[in-house]
């Protein structure tokens, strides 16, 4: 049995999930093999009519399948509603556990008879029907279409004193939680059938975790910018500074001399154009302000973190390896953006958002900032995701970060810089591969065994093994038990997803102090 999954029609949204996820996909029709033998089916609306006898054969003989709520209308006379999905959460769900508030923002047609994942008002919006012997999961209409949009919000992330929330202006599409309800769901149907959910690690060789630490440079002082420097040195932190030239334009020798750090672009005047000209000449300038000083940075991150397709083109052409902005994905796996038709060839890096100046505005004590990160730090690892934090020199609170480098360290998180992260990701998502179940033995099959490239099979019986893809039956060997995804649970979504005075006032400010840059 080969525990893949088979596609009836690819899509930009479906091609980026699954390979995030890191499990092995092809479109039917250009398999070398019957498909009746895939694990699971994804059915899409197009041309879904076409494939609906062989699917129906399929799922009648014990198949399962993931598909959206229009498309089980037509295939198989589903009953479905319209409904408002502003956001979406789970709370201890049967399938899928926890899903913290991840928003939606659009119409969607929901199986009637839903029983799985709620939204604003507690309603459910996922159902499993049996087909046959077999199995179909429906998720709501547009669910996974939403990961192509590029609009931006401000949204309140849950606190740590219980009272004031964090906000910035971020993705208004919560990509991370769609990723993970499509993950969990997969994995329900693999083993609905009695087979392991294997897929790729995201993290280099056999590693559970990591950490990485992005610093944003804007006016920062020579004096704090040494201080956070000696920081990261005395903590083995390899940190990604993203320089702002424009204040720094006369000492960014002090970059150039740094040791075991990555220096990368930030911008020269401090803010993003709507435009694609005024932007270009942004990077020609502050971009030849490093090369003067022997700089040649391979990573980019956007003032204010701010994306828009025009500028996701000029990064490309300016041959940066990856950027990462939290306008379009936070707190997410990497993936490669799908700008005007097509797979960006630079590599989108998601991060943690909230930053000790966003904890002030929200009156965070220094014990709450320390506490608020090192949750989100617990929360990152148990959820089986890189924790990847950001700070700006200018705002210090050094205290905060040591305590974060030092429970990095403590815990023997790997820490690895941005652009590490990316080479790797690029290897990653290069490896070619195929898993079969064989004798009740996972076989893998590819060209050339991954040096750096591990899997995880997470077992019908609950158990998570990890394993180095060095050898053909990597998990017969003595592998690395972990522990399964774990998500924190919803923190009061009414609460969290209300616009509230501070937001606004938080808006205005925005808005004031970048016009004034």
């Amino acid at each position: 049995m080969r525990l893949n999954i088979t596609i009836t029609a690819a899509s930009p949204a479906w091609a980026l999930l699954l390979d995030q996820i890191g499990i092995p996909w092809e479109v039917l029709g250009s398999s070398r093999t019957d498909p009746r033998n895939s694990a699971v089916w994804i059915v899409s609306r197009e041309n879904c009519a076409e494939h609906q006898e062989v699917l129906q054969q399929y799922l009648t003989n014990g198949g399962a399948a993931m598909m959206e709520a229009d498309t089980a209308k037509e295939l198989f006379g589903i009953p479905v509603q319209r409904r408002y999905l502003q956001y979406i959460y789970a709370e201890a769900d049967a399938i899928f556990g926890n899903i913290p508030v991840s928003d939606i923002q659009r119409l969607c047609l929901v199986p009637a008879e839903a029983a799985h994942l709620s939204r604003q008002n507690g309603k459910s919006v996922i159902a499993v029907s049996a087909i046959g012997k077999g199995r179909i999961l429906i998720l709501p209409s547009g669910f996974t279409a939403a990961l192509l949009d590029y609009g931006i919000r401000r949204v309140n992330f849950p606190p740590a004193n219980g009272e004031r929330f964090p906000s910035e202006r971020v993705a208004r599409i919560g990509k991370q939680g769609i990723r993970r309800v499509v993950q969990m769901g997969l994995k329900h149907l693999f083993h609905y059938r009695g087979l392991p959910f294997v897929h790729l690690s995201p993290f280099p060789r056999a590693e559970t975790s990591l950490f990485a630490f992005r610093i944003d440079t804007d006016f920062g002082s020579e004096k704090n910018i040494e201080k956070l420097y000696q920081l990261c040195r005395e903590y083995k932190i390899p940190a990604s500074w993203f320089v702002e030239t424009r204040s720094a334009e006369n000492r960014l020798s002090q970059y150039a001399d740094m040791a075991d750090q990555e220096i990368a672009y930030h911008c020269y005047r401090h803010r993003i154009f709507p435009g694609y000209e005024r932007n270009k000449i942004d990077f020609q300038t502050g971009l030849a302000l490093l090369q003067q000083n022997g700089i040649a940075p391979n990573g980019y991150a956007a003032p204010y973190g701010e994306w828009h397709p025009a500028l996701g083109e000029l990064i490309e052409e300016f041959g940066f390896q990856y950027s990462s902005e939290f306008s379009l994905g936070f707190d997410d796996l990497p993936f490669y953006p799908y700008v005007n038709g097509q797979f960006s060839k630079v590599l989108q890096i998601p991060i943690h958002p909230i930053s000790v100046g966003r904890l002030r505005w929200a009156r965070f004590s220094e014990a709450q900032m320390i506490a608020y990160y090192l949750n989100r730090l617990t929360e990152k690892v148990n959820a089986n995701e890189p924790a990847i934090f950001y700070h700006h020199p200018g705002q210090q609170r050094w205290t905060v970060f040591e305590s974060l480098f030092r429970e990095v360290q403590e815990q023997g998180l790997p820490a690895i810089s941005l652009g590490e992260y990316a080479e790797w990701w690029r290897k990653r998502q290069a490896f070619s591969w195929l898993a079969h179940l064989n004798k009740d033995k996972i076989e893998i099959e590819y060209g050339a065994f991954g040096k750096e490239i591990a899997a995880i099979a997470d077992y019908p019986d609950g158990r998570s093994q990890l394993a180095l893809l060095n050898s053909k039956y990597p998990f017969a060997k003595e592998c690395i038990t972990i522990a399964p995804m774990q998500l924190p649970r919803p923190y009061s979504p009414k609460r969290l997803r209300r616009y509230n005075k501070q937001m606004l006032v938080h808006d205005l400010t925005w808005h004031y102090g970048k016009s004034k840059q």
